[in-house]
């Protein structure tokens, strides 16, 4: 189902010049009213997620600059994580299977896609005494 997303005046300026790179990284869009976009199809890790903040956030990517990431980066970050797996989303054990070999096979496997770390290391000594096992 296509999607209309409300623009600030500033992102309205910007979405005209950027709907062809928008669509490389997997969002089909047209203008729709003034201040309004309707996006007509999206890369498939995001059919379950939040499009229009997805939408908005890789369109600030490219009207911005951030210290340490590349453009791209920033685009293919905003997607990663809106399309990622949530806290108390429900999945089934071949879901959970999948997700932590795609984990484990990842480039960085100890952070998220903006950096910030999502394991750490636990001590011998307090894992035994978390297992009753000291």
């Amino acid at each position: 189902m296509p999607e209309v997303v409300e623009l600030t005046p500033e992102q309205a300026a910007l979405v005209s010049g950027a709907l062809e790179e928008l669509a490389v990284y997997g969002f089909e869009a047209e203008p729709f009213g003034p201040n309004s976009v309707r996006i007509t199809a999206v890369i498939s890790t995001l059919t379950k997620g939040d499009v229009a903040g997805a939408f908005t956030q890789a369109l600030s990517a490219i009207a911005g600059t951030e210290a340490g990431m590349t453009r791209e980066e920033r685009i293919l970050a905003t997607i990663a994580c809106h399309s990622a797996v949530r806290l108390g989303d429900r999945l089934s054990r071949s879901e959970m299977e999948k997700l932590v070999k795609d984990w484990l096979e990842s480039r960085l496997p100890a952070t998220c896609p903006h950096g910030r770390s999502i394991c750490y290391p636990i001590p011998i000594k307090e894992m035994a005494r978390k297992l009753d096992r000291h």
